[in-house]
């Protein structure tokens, strides 16, 4: 019993040290290079390379990139603290318009039994942008009420 009780704390304990602080944080992780610039959620964030997070109904431009995340299409995730029979998956959409061209609504899952699934936002010739995550995670106490956060990540293109 002891030791199921220690193995339970330190899977808690890793869970929630890998989680931010603020799901709103508009921070990056990535390199020192990067910059972001805090904004009302009207406006844009502009960021360059690295890791954030967007908020539902919210946008950031990475260089002429715009990316928008719409919707909550589907949540049906199995919470973290529960036992499921089937894990679950989450569907976003996002808008994803580039300077000069058209808008594409993409629609994004998130499904642990498919590691195929296209999360890819947009790709150039320079950099390419990934949807990585959707949190939080669900779990029996958060239920329905989430601050949704789409997590992305650019990766800049190398030439060799």
């Amino acid at each position: 019993m002891k030791n199921l009780f220690l193995i339970l704390l330190i899977v808690f304990t890793s869970c929630v040290s890998g989680q931010k602080k603020n799901p709103n944080d508009k921070t990056e992780t990535g390199s020192s290079e990067n910059t972001v610039k805090e904004s009302s959620s009207s406006e844009n964030i502009i960021v360059g390379s690295g890791t954030t997070n967007i908020a539902l109904n919210e946008s950031i431009t990475m260089e002429d990139v715009t990316i928008t995340f719409t919707e909550i299409i589907e949540d049906s995730r199995c919470p973290s603290d529960a036992t499921c029979i089937w894990a679950g998956r989450a569907k976003v959409a996002v808008t994803v318009s580039e300077k000069g061209k058209a808008k594409q609504k993409r629609v994004i899952t998130f499904d642990p039994t498919d590691e195929n699934s296209n999360k890819s936002l947009y790709e150039g010739n320079e950099f390419s942008i990934m949807a990585t995550a959707l949190n939080p995670y669900p779990t029996s106490e958060n239920g329905e009420k989430r601050d949704y956060v789409l997590e992305v990540k650019k990766a800049n293109i190398t030439l060799e």
